[in-house]
């Protein structure tokens, strides 16, 4: 409604301020969403990126509220360049997103060649609240049930397909549904 889209509108330009223009930048559906976008500032050129850093982790404070709670979701960290794996880190490191839920996936055997993924888990890592949880393959059971599910077919009818499919696809979930 009309009234609870006002809300939003102060309460992001309340908390960000004429720095919502960064964001418009980058999101032009913002401009929509706030009206009109105040002009920015020039600051110099040393101090953008931090202001940026800001901004983004002013506005996310907005939107997150302890009856709204914020999820986001960075999928192969690993592939992220360094400024992004970087503003992964500030945003978890944050006190103002404790209404923010934070889920990053990385492949482990990435790890070793990859400097800007091994600084960003060590700064996650070192956070009180931060869960830890290391996907392996699908055992046979689950494996056995997916194959059963996807083919429509009681699990004991399944065996002898299974272990086909784990010697095809090493039990990788992602593997197995496009092998089937």
């Amino acid at each position: 409604p009309e009234q609870e889209l006002e809300r939003w509108r102060h309460r992001v330009m309340d908390r960000v301020g004429a720095n919502v223009a960064l964001l418009a930048r980058l999101v032009p559906e913002l401009a929509n969403l706030l009206g009109k976008i105040p002009e920015i500032e020039e600051i110099d050129p040393s101090k953008t990126q931090a202001r940026f850093l800001n901004t983004v982790l002013l506005f996310l404070s907005t939107l997150a509220t302890p009856e709204r709670p914020l999820v986001i979701v960075q999928d192969d960290l690993h592939w992220s360049d360094p400024a992004t794996n970087e503003l992964f880190s500030e945003m978890v490191a944050d006190p103002r997103l404790s209404d923010t839920t934070f889920l990053a996936t990385f492949r482990a055997n990435e790890l070793e060649s990859n400097p800007s993924l091994q600084k960003t888990l060590q700064i996650i890592r070192r956070q009180p609240s931060v869960s830890h949880f290391e996907l392996g393959p699908l055992g046979s059971m689950a494996l056995t049930e997916m194959v059963a599910d996807s083919l429509s077919l009681p699990p004991e009818r399944c065996p002898e397909l299974a272990r086909v499919v784990e010697q095809k696809t090493v039990g990788n979930p992602f593997f197995v549904e496009q092998f089937l």
